[in-house]
């Protein structure tokens, strides 16, 4: 806005005094007022220009103000840019993230099942395996059967065939069967048994983890039992090198019966185990005085 022209007092007086001029008079009066006025023009002519003075550092302080409002709103505006980018880079952000949560969450499902699919392999395989090791030992246990039933054939083969013995089996264990009468005739051993328990010992030197159980057998289940028969059996069987501990009797067949009864019947089985002594027989070769006298006698030894 550009500021109104005021004329100064010179300008005044001169106007003044060409007009009193023209006129032709001049007065003192007219003098007197033309320069009161004159000096009040002056005075408001020092009041505007300090006026002015004031409205220029007014501006100036208006204009300085509105650069540092100018400046404030051109740095909030930044923010605000920055702000909203910042936004815009989280929401994307968020948006990839959740992309790769759910890649995560599928590779997460693949190995899941990549991991049932290894556990039932891993279980499949370790029972196949449980399968295969049973079936190597049942094979290898089969194995021993074989060789001790072989060798066991080769030792009696004459008794065998001849039918004096019986080399069967009891599902588990190889058993060799002879009647009483023929392994133990009058009480005692007699030859044929004699040369049954060198075989039955030759067998255990071949085979070092065998074990024998004794036990006697009668057709009807209910004959008297031949204890005696059966320690002279156990107690050639260590004297032919046989350790005690290898040795089981079992005298519990069959229901004891008081008197002599016929051994024609009855049977002296010999069950091989290939593991060793069986734990719930105690193994027994001990021979008392008593026993002695009663296989010297030929009767039956009580339990």
């Amino acid at each position: 806005m550009r500021p109104m022209a005021i004329p100064n007092s010179k300008t005044l007086i001169l106007s003044l005094a060409a007009l009193c001029w023209s006129s032709g008079c001049v007065s003192q009066s007219t003098y007197e007022e033309a320069q009161s006025a004159a000096d009040v023009e002056r005075e408001a002519h020092r009041r505007a220009q300090t006026r002015l003075q004031e409205l220029e550092q007014e501006l100036a302080s208006l204009r300085a103000d509105l650069e540092r409002r100018e400046s404030a709103l051109a740095e909030q505006e930044r923010r605000l840019a920055e702000a909203d980018l910042n936004l815009k880079l989280a929401h994307r952000e968020r948006d990839e993230s959740g992309i790769l949560v759910d890649q995560l969450r599928g590779e997460l499902a693949r190995v899941g099942d990549h991991l049932r699919v290894f556990s039932e392999e891993k279980q499949r395989l370790a029972e196949e395996l449980r399968a295969a090791e049973e079936s190597i030992k049942s094979i290898a246990r089969s194995k021993r059967v074989i060789d001790v039933v072989r060798d066991l054939t080769l030792l009696e083969s004459r008794a065998i065939h001849s039918g004096i013995i019986e080399l069967t089996s009891d599902g588990q264990h190889p058993l060799v069967r002879v009647p009483l009468a023929t392994l133990a005739p009058h009480g005692k051993l007699g030859s044929d048994g004699l040369t049954l328990v060198k075989s039955l010992a030759s067998l255990a030197k071949l085979h070092p983890e065998l074990s024998f159980v004794v036990s006697e057998r009668s057709s009807d289940g209910q004959g008297p039992t031949h204890a005696a028969v059966l320690r002279q059996v156990a107690q050639a069987l260590t004297e032919q090198g046989v350790a005690a501990a290898r040795v089981t009797l079992d005298v519990e067949q069959t229901a004891p019966a008081a008197g002599q009864g016929s051994a024609r019947d009855t049977e002296v089985v010999f069950e091989i185990h290939l593991e060793g002594a069986p734990a719930s027989m105690p193994a027994s070769t001990e021979h008392s005085p008593e026993s002695e006298a009663e296989a010297d006698l030929g009767g039956p030894a009580a339990r």
